[in-house]
């Protein structure tokens, strides 16, 4: 999971400097207008959201694991991989 998480964040940190250098390139930001930047109330408030949605999604498989260890029973946890996999499927698909 660890692994997984750090290749996504690699990737993600690829395709933002490649949207830093581009936007630079044509004159239509600087980074240090990037790095200035303070977002809104509401701005913030919709990063809030948007993390805790996604450390629930990565949180639980654990959580399910967990559950599952108690009670001797691995369906919930191959339940939750496969919907975590056709998850990721459906974000790339977009």
């Amino acid at each position: 999971m660890l692994m997984g998480l750090a290749g996504e964040v690699s990737v993600s940190r690829d395709r933002l400097d490649s949207i830093e250098r581009l936007l630079e390139n044509k004159q239509l930001l600087t980074r240090s207008e990037i790095e200035s930047y303070e977002p809104t109330s509401t701005v913030t408030a919709e990063r809030a959201a948007w993390r805790e949605t996604f450390l629930d999604e990565v949180l639980r498989i654990v959580q399910v694991e967990l559950e599952a260890a108690e009670t001797d029973d691995t369906q919930p946890y191959e339940e939750a991989i496969a919907a975590v996999e056709n998850n990721s499927q459906l974000e790339k698909e977009d």
